[in-house]
């Protein structure tokens, strides 16, 4: 199985150092890039709206040779649930499991105001309040004016993105999320069961909207059963906890590790 990663507003494949060693007990982790034909941080961002990321995405998964999942943060995680859409709609091999994290159901009005198009200096103050900039970053002027353009690109894809509609997806699908992540409540979560035709796992880690930079080790063994649980006779699966099926209510866990602190973009 290999499972593709896929960015945040203003993440790209660096975004996810350490993953694929993480998860090589049960997958091949494969971290992507958002695709665009500009040079990043040089050429001006490509204009870029979710539906023409996850377009590209399906084109290039619609002749992978194998079995393969999605895993989408934040952004990705829209991008992950259109690309599984894009290939439906092209009767192309499905991923086998989606795995959605941080993002309210795609149907939801979002809980806070627009961002892309606020003047730079109320752009920063809104962006570090989200903790995914660094705050080395956000206070060097110009590694700021190198990566603002990509940053007002990928929120201005995701604050316009409207839903197109669509029958429920038949694969199934792990929802994640932060217990501290303000905009994103357990409830907004759980309404992503009304897109699949069976119920999502849940689970709800320790954090903020990045919670997998302190929940590390728990966000792996939830992705690791969600894949595990894809075949019922895999050796060792009566060893996984209880929080690895598909219940209706969110699952709590406390377990959770400081990681080294990297740059993120």
């Amino acid at each position: 199985m290999q499972l593709f990663l896929f960015p945040y507003a203003g993440g790209s494949s660096r975004s996810f150092r350490g993953w694929p060693e993480a998860l090589s007990g049960c997958c091949d982790a494969i971290p992507c890039d958002t695709p665009c034909t500009s040079r990043p941080y040089i050429d001006p961002p490509e204009p870029l709206t979710i539906q023409d990321m996850a377009m590209r995405q399906a084109m290039r998964l619609a002749r992978h040779p194998g079995p393969f999942a999605i895993f989408g943060h934040s952004m990705g995680a829209l991008v992950a649930f259109e690309t599984a859409c894009h290939l439906r709609r092209m009767r192309a091999p499905m991923p086998r499991l989606l795995i959605l994290s941080a993002h309210r159901a795609p149907h939801l009005p979002s809980r806070r105001d627009a961002l892309h198009m606020l003047p730079d200096a109320d752009f920063d103050a809104r962006l570090a309040t989200y903790s995914g900039t660094p705050d080395e970053v956000l206070q060097d002027a110009e590694m700021m004016e190198l990566f603002r353009p990509l940053l007002r690109r990928d929120f201005a894809a995701c604050e316009n993105y409207r839903l197109t509609s669509g029958p429920p997806l038949d694969i199934p699908a792990l929802c994640l999320g932060g217990t501290e992540d303000p905009d994103i409540p357990p409830e907004d979560l759980s309404a992503w069961s009304q897109h699949f035709t069976r119920l999502p796992g849940l689970g709800l880690l320790p954090g903020g909207h990045f919670y997998f930079r302190d929940s590390f080790p728990a966000q792996v063994m939830h992705i690791k059963g969600a894949l595990w649980g894809l075949n019922p006779d895999r050796a060792g699966r009566r060893n996984l906890p209880r929080q690895f099926g598909t219940g209706s209510h969110p699952i709590n866990t406390g377990e959770h590790s400081r990681q080294r602190k990297e740059i993120r973009f």
